[in-house]
């Protein structure tokens, strides 16, 4: 699922895909570091309304760390 996260070709297959994230019930290490580049990387992701706040809610429940700057606009 994380694979197909990371090579979303759309905005909505990215919120599509971003809900399957949510659902999983096993994270595995690394799913989160992939997730959070993928959010970065992919215009499809981080630029698909809500997705990149999904993001960071999704790491922090998982007990990640995530650095707070990184899904707000620059100004």
């Amino acid at each position: 699922m994380v694979s197909l996260f990371e090579n979303s070709g759309s905005f909505d297959v990215a919120k599509t895909r971003m809900t399957y994230l949510e659902e999983l019930t096993v994270w595995k290490h690394g799913f989160a570091k992939r997730v959070k580049e993928a959010a970065e990387n992919n215009g499809q992701i981080s630029s698909a309304w809500g997705v990149p706040e999904r993001v960071t809610a999704l790491l922090k429940k998982k007990g990640e760390k995530v650095d707070k700057s990184d899904h707000e606009a620059p100004f």
